[in-house]
């Protein structure tokens, strides 16, 4: 696969709106991506930041990705929101939510390899599974109004394996070893990132 260029984890800061993160900076770096998590428009969503287009900057980002050479084989796992209760944020995230919804169902008929990592369903009868506000954003009996704590973050890990398993089950992964023998690098090496995470941060 050609190398994409990505920003490195220490240049996602907490706060960037989704433009920040697309923009990127000086720590770009360059991999090879093979899958592609995306978290995005969470501080957009207490910014208030154009929301009725969240879908539309989404689907241009995902657009941009894979418009590089050789990444429309790259997999897309797009995750809604995770609950808040930061007033502006939380009155935001069902409607961004259901733009993401949207979005998966059109570009899966256009022939991209995108899956839904459900965070945040209207309604659900395994809601132990999923993050819920207060409990799993309490760290030493307070709770944060955006970011989860260490045990939620392992049901949002676990969320985002389930996605990436079933993108497998549905042969829309392209081996690794495919990836690297279409790959040609100048200096013999690549960096590999073989699940590169965006995540916007709170």
């Amino acid at each position: 696969m050609t190398r994409a260029r990505a920003r490195s984890r220490e240049s996602q800061r907490l706060g960037d709106s989704e433009t920040k993160t697309e923009n990127g900076n000086e720590n770009e770096t360059e991999v090879l991506i093979e899958i592609l998590l995306i978290h995005q428009i969470a501080n957009d969503c207490k910014l208030q930041l154009n929301i009725p287009n969240a879908g539309a900057r989404i689907c241009a980002m995902i657009e941009d990705i894979l418009h590089y050479d050789g990444m429309e084989k790259t997999t897309i796992i797009l995750s809604t929101l995770i609950p808040s209760s930061e007033t502006r944020t939380a009155g935001n995230i069902p409607a961004a939510n259901e733009q993401y919804r949207n979005l998966v169902t059109v570009m899966r008929k256009e022939g991209v390899s995108i899956v839904l990592a459900e965070m945040n369903p209207h309604s659900s009868v395994i809601a132990h599974n999923l993050p819920s506000w207060p409990l799993d954003y309490t760290t030493n009996g307070k709770a944060d109004t955006m970011n989860p704590n260490d045990c939620d973050y392992r049901t949002i890990a676990r969320i985002w394996y389930d996605a990436i398993g079933d993108a497998n089950d549905q042969d829309l992964i392209v081996k690794a070893g495919v990836m690297a023998a279409e790959e040609s690098c100048e200096d013999g090496s690549c960096d590999r990132a073989g699940v590169l995470a965006l995540d916007q941060g709170g």
